[in-house]
């Protein structure tokens, strides 16, 4: 991640470590994700492959707008 450039929309398949994922080693998103989002601030970011329930999901992330999709959804941008 440290040679990726700035961008508007992420779209990754695991979320941000601490964001939306899990305890389950499996289910735990990636550190160098984070410090991107952190240091970039992209304006949407876009994952899957965990489960976050209604109450813990987290929707807005120091300014980047999160984006759980699991199946097919319909996001207006």
């Amino acid at each position: 991640m440290a040679n990726f450039p700035p961008v508007d929309i992420f779209i990754t398949h695991c979320p941000p470590r601490g964001i939306n994922d899990e305890d389950e080693l499996a289910h735990q998103g990636f550190e160098a994700l984070r410090k991107y989002v952190d240091t970039y601030h992209p304006k949407v970011l876009f994952h899957g492959h965990t489960y976050p329930t209604e109450e813990n999901m987290v929707r807005n992330y120091n300014g980047t707008r999160i984006e759980y999709v699991s199946g097919w959804r319909i996001i207006e941008i």
